[in-house]
């Protein structure tokens, strides 16, 4: 029997896990220290015009890793029943691709900020 995906399932993890990562990216590169930004320095440890790739990067991923995983991700086997959402080969396809372009974004604004990359 053929594996379908459920979409709102997939969907719905997708965008909990790309809130996440909004959260999760911003943590990433801003400095913990307010002195710079008071003193009109970058907030940022990358420069302003790599900082919305890298938050947007790091949604994507962290939004692809929970559509691929689902509930597993963020719910423990011990509080919940393992219902586990069934992925098709093309949802799973989605979510690899997806999470390869976030992390692409990431590193391309890192390697920007660098200097490696024009």
């Amino acid at each position: 029997m053929k594996k379908k995906a459920d979409w709102l399932a997939w969907f719905l993890q997708f965008v909990f896990g790309a809130v996440i990562g909004l959260f999760i990216g911003y943590m990433l590169i801003s400095k913990r220290s307010r002195y710079s930004y008071y003193h009109g320095g970058n907030p940022y440890l990358l420069q302003s015009n790599d900082v919305m790739p890298f938050i947007i990067g790091a949604s994507l991923l962290v939004g692809a890793i929970a559509s691929h995983f689902g509930d597993r991700l963020w719910v423990a086997y011990r509080i919940f029943p393992n219902d586990e959402v069934p992925n098709s080969n093309f949802s799973n396809l989605c979510s690899i691709v997806l999470g390869v372009i976030g992390l692409g974004l990431m590193v391309f604004a890192v390697v920007r900020t660098m200097g490696w990359v024009g």
